[in-house]
């Protein structure tokens, strides 16, 4: 199957597939770049669109999504349940609102929730043979400065959403890579436990230069690696 991949900005891409699209975390103004708003819309243009929120953080959502993603044919929303307490007014009619730790059919899709260990949920997509991992800001945030403690904790609540995810044969996976961490978020431990066929790190703010510094873990686990420069860049991959 060939998927293709919009790099727009921060957390947020395009993922195309079987003539369906997939937006995922869009985030709001404060957190634009020049370039990302035009990016995005070229990539949704008249295609049926599935527009995917983790939860409502700033760098994560959009207020006006309905209205941003107007130039696609057909448009779906799958919202965290945190978007609807916070945005009551930018939640559309019809869409799906989910709750951590939940499994749902919908339009043809099946999405199970995981429990984020920052806000919202992570997603698991499942659309027929293709399974696709969306994290959100589930991650390793494995902070220097945090007690020991808690960097037990986080350690631990990482590895079992890992032991989980590893459970489905992911074929593209978007995972942190946040490079203000030793532990990078997660990103080389994702990899090397999930091998996912496709990694796609985010979680950059835009700082893109070092992201070529992940191609020894994706290497040995023979994942490829989406790395990218600028909003716009695509790349397309056959899984």
């Amino acid at each position: 199957m060939k998927i293709t991949l919009t790099y727009i900005h921060h957390n947020c891409f395009v993922l195309e597939c079987s003539q369906r699209a997939f937006l995922f975390d869009y985030p709001g103004p404060a957190h634009l770049v020049e370039g990302a708003e035009a990016a995005m819309t070229r990539a949704i243009s008249g295609k049926s669109l599935f527009i995917f929120s983790s939860h409502s953080h700033a760098d994560h959502f959009h207020p006006d999504m309905q209205e941003l993603c107007s130039p696609a044919a057909r448009t779906w929303f799958v919202l965290s349940d945190d978007i609807l307490d916070m945005f009551p007014e930018a939640v559309p009619r019809g869409s799906l609102i989910v709750e951590p730790e939940e499994s749902y059919e919908f339009m043809g899709l099946t999405i199970d929730t995981l429990m984020s260990n920052d806000l919202g949920v992570a997603f698991l997509i499942r659309l027929g043979d293709l399974i696709i991992y969306y994290g959100g800001d589930l991650a390793n945030w494995n902070w220097d400065s945090d007690p020991v403690k808690q960097r037990r904790f986080t350690q631990n609540f990482f590895s079992a959403a890992l032991r989980r995810i590893s459970t489905h044969a992911v074929d593209v996976a978007f995972s942190n890579a946040d490079k203000r961490l030793r532990s990078q978020c997660g990103a080389e431990e994702f990899v090397r436990t999930i091998r996912p066929k496709v990694f796609v790190p985010m979680h950059t703010f835009g700082h893109l230069d070092w992201l070529e510094g992940l191609i020894a873990p994706t290497e040995e686990s023979g994942s490829k690696l989406f790395t990218y420069a600028k909003p716009g860049d695509t790349v397309e991959f056959e899984v």
